[in-house]
């Protein structure tokens, strides 16, 4: 279905004025991580790799494109769909330290960030942190 998408959307769109932010809901086994779960495991058993989840941003605005490029270093393997907001946020103009108090760190931030953590179920469920990912 990504394919699909991309082969329609791509002939006909400029990165001129836009910032294309893609992601995905759930990570996905690629083969590398020594398991083959191709979508979401289920039950008790999970694999830490499906906390791991694609994001890649693409842009000809070169402010934009440039805040990315110095942000890598930084936020490679190490951002969340919790910073998907905040930097959507930023992107539209809004003040960045309203925006960081208010809904935290975007993905453009070059400051240190804590592991990440994997968490599924609730608050009952003995696998509710799947540890650091």
């Amino acid at each position: 279905s990504t394919d699909e998408f991309f082969r329609r959307l791509w002939p006909q769109m400029s990165l001129k004025n836009t910032v294309v932010l893609y992601t995905s809901d759930h990570g996905q086994s690629l083969l590398e991580g020594g398991y083959r779960n191709l979508h979401c495991s289920s039950g008790l058993t999970v694999h830490p790799g499906e906390g791991r989840v694609p994001m890649f941003a693409m842009t000809n605005v070169q402010p934009i494109r440039q805040a990315i490029e110095a942000a890598l270093p930084f936020s490679f393997n190490r951002t969340t769909h919790f910073e998907l907001f905040p930097t959507l946020l930023t992107w539209m103009g809004y003040e960045s330290d309203w925006i960081t108090e208010n809904y935290g760190r975007s993905i453009l931030d070059t400051s240190q960030r804590p592991p990440r953590k994997f968490f599924i179920g609730g608050e009952n469920n003995p696998w509710a942190d799947a540890g650091d990912v």
